[in-house]
């Protein structure tokens, strides 16, 4: 027998005291990777073109009460709370949406996107020239 405590199945025995932590809570957001920011409304047939908004491309980046942060995609926002206004796949018009921004809220903080550019797009434009030649133009913008 060891009486040194050295040596083959001597078992040591400790206890560690740690701090109590405070739960992780958002504290800030900021926009990191914008969404899709052009969007058509075809006014030709009255029907829409293009114009759902579309997130998916949106990146937020949360800042956590300890000093983290974390980068999130919109395939993750409904798991940490996030809000956006209008919501994924809205219906953008020219009229309600045209130079404003998307409003994102977490645990009351907020963060906005650049502004969304909702134009009038048709599918086709009929010229007619002097002489009575018609030539259509197809997909454009105006």
């Amino acid at each position: 027998m060891n009486h040194l405590g050295i040596g083959e199945g001597n078992v040591l025995v400790f206890t560690a005291t740690f701090l109590e932590t405070g739960r992780l809570e958002i504290v800030g957001m900021e926009v990191k990777d914008q969404p899709a920011l052009v969007y058509f409304e075809n006014l030709k047939t009255g029907a829409f073109y293009k114009n759902r908004l579309n997130l998916k491309q949106l990146v937020v980046t949360l800042t956590y009460n300890e000093g983290t942060s974390e980068n999130m995609p919109y395939s993750r926002f409904s798991a940490k709370g996030i809000r956006a206004s209008p919501s994924n796949g809205h219906a953008l018009t020219m009229d309600e949406r045209n130079g404003k921004p998307v409003l994102l809220g977490c645990n009351g903080y907020t963060a906005v996107t650049k502004d969304l550019k909702v134009t009038i797009g048709v599918s086709d434009i009929t010229v007619r020239a002097a002489n009575g030649a018609t030539q259509i133009k197809r997909g454009r913008t105006l």
